[in-house]
């Protein structure tokens, strides 16, 4: 029993000689504006961020880097080139998206540690880092200017242990945004939300020189007035993260944050709604929601409104919002015109003072206005921008830059003068995200009785039993209701095997056509359609030649194949039209402008069951792009064909 009692009382003093302080982690991120893996890792990388109790642990801070290259003068890196320049050269880093841990290492499942990639971060790294006991407590707090130009930031650094730095000790101190929320991209890869961005290291990136010894208990304090750059979105949004950091081994002692603080009066738009994605009546009427940011009762304020960047409009509003609620005011109907369009909304004068932070102030929306109209027969490829091609929309939900694009790496079916088609990365989705691509409003009228789709397709699974999906779907109420007219998915999707180590590009062997039998829905004068795909985190599907016709389709089975190539293309007078036909039949061969006038239309015969060719004199056309159509039968295939004059 004495035995015992003496180990205790060494315990006991032992713990009373080196304090115990709990150890707050420090994770460097450098991402980059133009990259896309970045963009494809850092949902997931914000989520561990954020999930279980990991704001009490764990701070971060993100520097847009020029990785692979430079966004511009107006991006995030561009707004603070020689901070994240100094950053990334502390730590020879030369990748993104690329992570520090607390200086110099990232723990992971087996107790080994190493920097790397941010989206290897797993709960269980933070667990074990938290455990590992500092040699510092460190706090920061910040607060702001009368006039919230300024921030004073005041920190307090105490050994909790007697200390020796391996080389010099710095504290560094960043500032950042906790969150920042854009209208559009600032780079290439589609990101238009960061967050724990770095904006400004205080006083600079070197920081400020700690003494390389401490004995416990001894403490020092630091003051910063720091002027806000002009720069910063959301002042609401500013926040400080500190770090004492030794150079001779770049490990993180300890961490701090300050986060972000509300201003006092503080209004702004949280969101604009009431506005389909794709409508077709001309009018509109929108809503939106005011939010009181600020910590004082909202009473008024001015609402201003501008559709396309127009004329700017107002509307007064009073009431009553308490700190952290809303308001829903509806805004008078207005009128506009066929096509795209944005509308913004934003607040001023809250309780008739000036608004210090207008960076929270605005919220828009976009929307399409679909106008008369179009005529069958709809021939449609990619080879060539814009896109959205005119008249057309893209809507993903929720909000994502891997949704509906145009893609210039395949084309349907190789076809050389055609390369480029419609594209969605469903593994840069979010699992059930869904991507509507919206055509414009079709007249199917031409005929009483038949209307047909064709269109060509390439997808291949990221797993066997992976489930992404491909509908096409119809409304005759202009997106009211609708009817599904196609729809696979998974395996039956598929037109090549399952690829788990490639992000897929279809080869000119792994495309397949679709045909849909439309006929209920000829003699309809304005028929909306879409092309929805819903993810599930698998890989790339590609549609390409999408034709849409007043014509029969055999369903079960056509005598065209879709092969049909056109050589030279662009041609200036004689093109030869190959094809493949698996039994003897005429062949017609049809051509329509871009505005869907047909210029040329001729029977060309019987030809027999196998590959053919049809040599063509276009010297009686003008220079520009034309639709080709070749039928046999009740099948027709288009290509796009350009006659250079």
């Amino acid at each position: 029993m004495k035995k015992i009692t003496s180990i205790l009382a060494l315990a006991c003093f032992s713990t009373f000689a080196i304090a115990q302080s709990q150890r707050f982690e420090l994770y460097e991120e450098f991402s980059g504006e133009n990259c896309d893996p970045c963009a494809a890792t850092n949902p997931g990388f914000n989520a561990v961020l954020q999930q279980y109790n990991n704001v009490t642990k764990i701070a971060a801070i993100k520097y847009e880097s020029p990785i692979p290259s430079s966004a511009g003068p107006a991006s995030l890196y561009g707004q603070d080139m020689a901070d994240v320049n100094t950053r990334n050269t502390y730590y020879a880093n030369t990748a993104a998206p690329e992570g520090w841990f607390d200086g110099y290492f990232q723990p992971d499942t087996s107790g080994q540690a190493y920097q790397g990639w941010p989206g290897i971060l797993q709960q269980y790294n933070i667990d074990t880092a938290s455990k590992v006991n500092s040699p510092f407590t460190f706090t920061i707090t910040h607060s702001f200017s009368p006039m919230y130009d300024s921030v004073f930031v005041h920190l307090v650094v105490t050994a909790s242990m007697n200390y020796t730095a391996n080389g010099a000790l710095y504290l560094r101190l960043a500032l950042v945004e906790a969150q920042i929320h854009l209208a559009a991209p600032t780079g290439s890869n589609g990101e238009k939300d960061f967050y724990n961005t770095m904006r400004k290291m205080i006083p600079s990136a070197l920081g400020t020189a700690l003494a390389g010894t401490w004995t416990n208990g001894q403490s020092s304090t630091f003051d910063f007035a720091v002027k806000i750059p002009a720069y910063i979105y959301d002042k609401e949004q500013i926040a400080f993260v500190g770090f004492i950091q030794s150079d001779g081994d770049k490990a993180v002692q300890q961490a701090a944050l300050s986060s972000p603080i509300p201003m006092v009066l503080d209004a702004g738009v949280k969101s604009v709604y009431n506005i389909p994605s794709v409508q077709c009546s001309l009018n509109y009427t929108a809503m939106d929601t005011i939010y009181n940011f600020g910590t004082t009762t909202l009473t008024s304020c001015t609402i201003n409104y501008s559709l396309d960047a127009g004329t700017t409009m107002t509307q007064a509003w009073t009431g009553s919002i308490p700190a952290g609620g809303t308001a829903v005011v509806t805004l008078p109907v207005a009128t506009t015109v066929p096509g795209a369009h944005s509308l913004k909304v934003w607040t001023t004068l809250p309780n008739g003072l000036t608004d210090y932070n207008p960076g929270n102030d605005a919220a828009s929306i976009r929307f399409t206005v679909e106008g008369a109209s179009g005529v069958a027969p709809l021939v449609q490829g990619f080879g060539t921008a814009p896109f959205p091609p005119t008249g057309w929309a893209i809507v993903t939900d929720p909000p994502s830059p891997n949704g509906w694009t145009r893609s210039t790496s395949c084309g349907s079916f190789g076809v050389a003068s055609a390369l480029g088609a419609a594209k969605v990365d469903f593994n840069g989705l979010g699992n059930g995200t869904v991507t509507y691509m919206y055509l414009h409003n079709l007249d199917l009228s031409g005929s009483a009785t038949t209307a047909a789709l064709t269109f060509d397709v390439a997808y291949a699974p990221l797993a066997a039993n992976q489930y992404d999906q491909l509908d096409v779907e119809l409304s005759t109420d202009c997106g009211v209701s609708w009817n599904n007219v196609y729809s696979k998915s998974g395996s039956g999707l598929a037109t090549a095997p399952a690829d788990n180590t490639t992000f897929f590009v279809p080869t000119a062997a792994q495309w397949r056509t679709e045909a849909v039998n439309l006929n209920t829905f000829a003699g309809q004068t304005n028929v909306l359609m879409r092309f929805t795909g819903t993810s599930g985190q698998g890989n790339n599907l590609f549609i390409d030649n999408i034709n849409l016709s007043n014509s029969q389709l055999g369903i079960s089975e056509h005598n065209l194949q879709n092969n049909l190539s056109v050589f030279p293309n662009p041609f200036t007078d004689n093109v030869q039209v190959a094809f493949n036909l698996l039994k003897a039949d005429n062949v017609k061969m049809t051509l329509y402008n871009m505005m869907g006038q047909m210029v040329y239309s001729a029977d060309q015969g019987l030809f027999p069951a196998g590959a053919s060719t049809i040599n063509f004199n276009g010297s009686q056309l003008s220079g520009g792009m034309y639709f080709m159509t070749i039928t046999s039968g009740d099948y027709t295939v288009s290509r796009k064909v350009t006659v250079s004059k």
